[in-house]
């Protein structure tokens, strides 16, 4: 610690003045107007100012009178002297040391007096002078969500980034309704764009996995009558289960019991243009017109069109053998029974939906003897069916007479015919 001088000077600070105080002073307890004592007062306003005791320069001074101090007592012109300041006397001259001026408070532009804010002026965070202290920083900071991993609440947003963006920042709600392609509406899903295509799921959403095509003979390459739909009358059938609606339209009946009443079913197929329909409560379903070039048409349940489901060739003819059979070629027997009827006995290959109308393709038959032995074969051009007993689940018998020649007597044939009888029970 330095020596201490007599006349060493220090700044006292009370209130808001400020005051220069020599050591000397402070020995002498003469600090401060009204809190210490001081060695006298003198009038600063007189020609020879002489304090009781006589001025010793170096004292501190307290000026009791206002007035305008002269330049001898103190050098510096123009400076008012008020009641109660101080000033020191340098043996030749006064110096004021007493209220220097008020010392301003710090702003961003000015060096002043920096004071600390409260914990509420921290949070207010309004003002502009007074300095924030480091446990108030720590408060508001420990209010702020840390950068790593964290747990915001309310409703947080983020810049929105450019469609198309790419990286990692932030998605908002609108740049992800931006980047949705698709609008849903209940269960109906539909592109925002026209002219995009909506890829369809495998697998269904409704109904089963498996056999949940409606339609029968999709592919509508299964054609017992070897008719074409084209080439088929207005209201008759061609290729199996397919009627002919107009020249340029067919329609397929559902049998009522291959669906699920009420629901919705989605149609589609290549030529055909996809849709949602609604199955009838009751009774069998005539699908709306279907262009004649369509194929792979397939009828579902749900609102979805799946891929289509491709079923084998030998289960989708059982299947529309339902509905119509033709007999096969030398498979049936006939029983001579008098010399102008013949009865012919045939097992149906597939149960049908109900009993069918057989019907004769042509009156040309030719009678293959099994037995007797003198029997030959036999050839007529004019039977007709004279008699159909038969059901949609056993044996047909069909009796057979008007021939141009008749079979012998008790014997028993193999039937050959060209053209097939034919088992009807379409819809």
């Amino acid at each position: 610690m330095s020596t201490l001088n007599a006349t060493d000077l220090f700044a006292v600070r009370r209130g808001s003045q400020t005051y220069k105080v020599s050591y000397q002073d402070v020995l002498a307890g003469v600090v401060l107007p009204s809190v210490l004592t001081y060695m006298g007062a003198t009038n600063p306003a007189a020609a020879a100012p002489a304090p009781a005791g006589g001025l010793k320069a170096g004292m501190t001074y307290v000026l009791t009178p206002a007035g305008t101090l002269s330049a001898g007592w103190t050098g510096i012109a123009g400076i008012n002297a008020t009641d109660g300041q101080l000033a020191i006397w340098e043996g030749a001259k006064w110096e004021l040391i007493g209220n220097t001026g008020a010392i301003p408070h710090a702003t961003e532009a000015v060096s002043g007096i920096v004071e600390l804010a409260t914990a509420a002026e921290t949070t207010t965070g309004t003002d502009n002078t007074r300095a924030v202290h480091p446990a108030g920083l720590k408060v508001e900071l420990d209010k702020k969500a840390p950068l790593a991993s964290p747990a915001l609440t309310g409703t947080p947003t983020a810049p929105t980034a450019a469609a198309g963006t790419n990286t990692t920042q932030l998605a908002t709600t609108a740049f992800v309704a931006a980047a949705d392609k698709w609008t849903r509406t209940g269960t109906t899903l539909s592109p925002k764009t026209a002219g995009d295509v909506v890829h369809a799921p495998l697998v269904p959403t409704n109904g089963a996995l498996g056999s949940r095509n409606a339609v029968i003979n999709g592919m509508v390459n299964i054609n017992q009558r070897g008719v074409t739909i084209a080439a088929a009358a207005v209201g008759t059938y061609g290729p199996d289960r397919w009627k002919k609606v107009d020249a340029g339209n067919m329609t397929q009946i559902i049998e009522d019991g291959n669906f699920v009443p009420g629901a919705t079913y989605t149609l589609s197929g290549t030529g055909v243009t996809t849709r949602q329909l609604t199955a009838p409560g009751t009774g069998n379903w005539t699908l709306p017109s279907i262009p004649i070039a369509a194929t792979n048409i397939q009828l579902e349940q749900g609102p979805v069109a799946t891929p289509f489901e491709h079923r084998t060739v030998g289960l989708e003819l059982m299947m529309c053998q339902r509905y119509y059979q033709a007999s096969p070629l030398g498979a049936l027997v006939a029983v001579h029974t008098n010399p102008t009827v013949a009865t012919v006995s045939f097992r149906l290959g597939v149960e049908m939906r109900a009993s069918p109308t057989i019907a004769q393709a042509t009156t040309a038959v030719y009678l293959i003897p099994m037995g007797p032995a003198n029997v030959t074969d036999l050839a007529t051009t004019t039977s007709t069916i004279d008699l159909v007993v038969c059901d949609s689940r056993g044996v047909a018998r069909i009796r057979l007479g008007g021939f141009a020649t008749n079979p012998a007597a008790g014997s028993i044939y193999s039937l050959y015919t060209t053209g097939k009888f034919s088992l009807d029970a379409e819809l």
